[in-house]
């Protein structure tokens, strides 16, 4: 999201940025949950191409992640409701709120605490290790997962119960919905371990191919 002036009123410091026309991922993908991996064609005319546009997003969503991280930071709270499509199709990435610096300490924020959303948060991040590109790549993984399958990789019924299942369990494989490729790599983002997740430029490459980007 374009981000135009900062400025200070009085005692508080504010800034202006666009104002996009659209809807999260959340409202956009979450009743098509389901893909036609033969075919990748709508089940009816009236529906145009769901499947393919959902796809497409998450590539263009890739592609912002990816210039995050870049940049040298890291956005440490990518969910559903943190991206949108406009309703020129263009997809932004938003709530900079908790973004740090990958070479900095970049876990904790400013009281010590850690900070993220549990249903999307990595295991590394739910213990207090250092974070890296491949955390952001486990939200993105979590947020792909669902959208394909309707139900979150890992749930629980408290947050306490939902990070004890992600250090110890891996999600259920996806058996259809996508492309097979597209369901190797976001099995292989949530990998529990952060090294055996897809770099940023295989995510790209796989998306790109099934989007034909």
């Amino acid at each position: 999201v374009k981000l135009y002036e900062m400025g200070r009123a009085q005692d508080a410091w504010f800034i202006t940025m666009e104002y996009v026309v659209g809807k999260d991922f959340q409202q956009k993908f979450g009743a098509h949950a389901t893909l036609s991996r033969e075919t990748m064609e709508p089940a009816n005319d009236a529906e145009h191409s769901v499947s393919a546009k959902l796809l497409t997003a998450f590539y263009d969503l890739a592609c912002g992640v990816h210039a995050i991280h870049r940049a040298g930071m890291l956005h440490r709270d990518l969910k559903p409701t943190n991206a949108l499509v406009g309703d020129n199709g263009r997809v932004v990435v938003l709530d900079f709120g908790l973004v740090r610096e990958i070479a900095g300490n970049n876990l904790l924020t400013q009281d010590g605490t850690v900070a993220g959303t549990p249903a999307y948060m990595p295991p590394e991040q739910a213990v207090g290790d250092k974070l890296s590109e491949a955390s952001d790549w486990y939200a993105f993984g979590a947020m792909l997962y669902e959208a394909i399958s309707g139900v979150l990789p890992i749930e629980g019924r408290n947050i306490n119960t939902l990070l004890q299942r992600k250090l110890r369990e891996d999600p259920s494989p996806l058996e259809n919905g996508a492309p097979a490729e597209v369901l190797a790599l976001c099995m292989q983002l949530l990998a529990r371990d952060p090294a055996r997740r897809p770099s940023g430029s295989k995510v790209l490459e796989v998306l790109a191919a099934a989007t034909g980007a």
